[in-house]
């Protein structure tokens, strides 16, 4: 399967972790806001543009808006929170102003590079075209550069206008090469839709051995990993270096959106993202899975 050499992917900061305890795998907590401040300021440094946080982040938001203020150029991707209403009409709209100037307020910003809506149902719900209406009046008044989707899965797309959507922040791992193989991500770069991947780590579990993982995960699951651990050891490489080198084959992206909790973690992961590729796409693309619960962590126990 060839899909276009756009542009090698660009890395974009994760904030989840910044406004709460973030990850299956975090044992450190959510970030404090000194070293937020830091995080962000090396990143910057070191020609890492965007950031991708979300009101649903807790304090996420507010975090990236204290750096804002210094940093005025830095690129921020958002997420419009998902909606109650079952279905939208004129007499939304109110709402959905103050929901977006609260978010601008948040952020410290005066306007966003992309807003995504958290929640693709939202996109085919009875009146979204007035959604859509709304959303494109932001851009006209240069309120946000372009608007888009945050998905799990193909069937988030069911019914979807993909004519009015400029970006989609879809999952993508060593594990979770769905969207490849089902023919998803072809069919929105046909469209010239951007494309942003998340989930590089599985919230983690990818970067631990299968002994540190939670007990739900299936035997068959730990066999695969522990599989991969011993190709690692024999390679003499990492889960971190496997689950890059993943990412850097993805030339379709536009973004690649990772997360760290630390200096250290954020400085090593430039390290790593920065050294040659060790393995070819054919060796990247064997170790795919197809467990939807596995790789869906809304179906992950709570």
């Amino acid at each position: 399967m060839s899909y276009p050499n756009i542009l090698s992917p660009q890395l974009c900061l994760g904030t989840a972790a910044f406004g709460m305890d973030y990850g299956i795998t975090n044992t450190s907590g959510q970030v404090s806001s000194s070293l937020v401040r830091g995080m962000i300021s090396y990143a910057i440094k070191s020609d890492i543009n965007y950031f991708d946080t979300a009101l649903s982040y807790g304090d996420s938001s507010r975090r990236v808006g204290e750096s804002a203020i210094v940093y005025p150029d830095m690129k921020i991707i958002s997420k419009f929170p998902s909606q109650q209403s079952r279905y939208f009409d004129s007499e939304n709209i109110s709402e959905w102003d103050l929901t977006f100037e609260n978010m601008l307020n948040t952020l410290k910003v005066k306007s966003l590079d992309t807003l995504l809506l958290h929640d693709a149902l939202d996109a085919s719900k009875l009146g979204a075209n007035v959604l859509f209406w709304w959303l494109n009046t932001l851009k006209e008044r240069n309120l946000v550069k372009r608007i888009g989707l945050s998905i799990y899965s193909l069937t988030c797309l069911s019914n979807v206008d993909l004519n009015q959507i400029d970006v989609v922040q879809l999952p993508v791992s060593l594990y979770d090469q769905r969207l490849l193989n089902n023919g998803t991500i072809e069919n929105l770069l046909s469209k010239g839709i951007k494309l942003h991947g998340r989930s590089l780590y599985l919230q983690g579990l990818l970067l631990q051995p299968s002994e540190r993982w939670p007990l739900w995960i299936p035997q068959n699951i730990r066999a695969h990993h522990r599989r991969l651990q011993e190709y690692l050891e024999i390679n003499q490489s990492s889960f971190i270096e496997i689950a890059l080198n993943f990412a850097r084959s993805l030339h379709f992206l536009e973004l690649v959106i990772f997360g760290a909790c630390n200096l250290n973690q954020l400085s090593d992961l430039l390290k790593m993202w920065r050294k040659p590729v060790r393995f070819t796409e054919d060796e990247l693309h064997k170790w795919s899975l197809n467990d939807n619960s596995f790789l869906d962590p809304r179906k992950w126990p709570k």
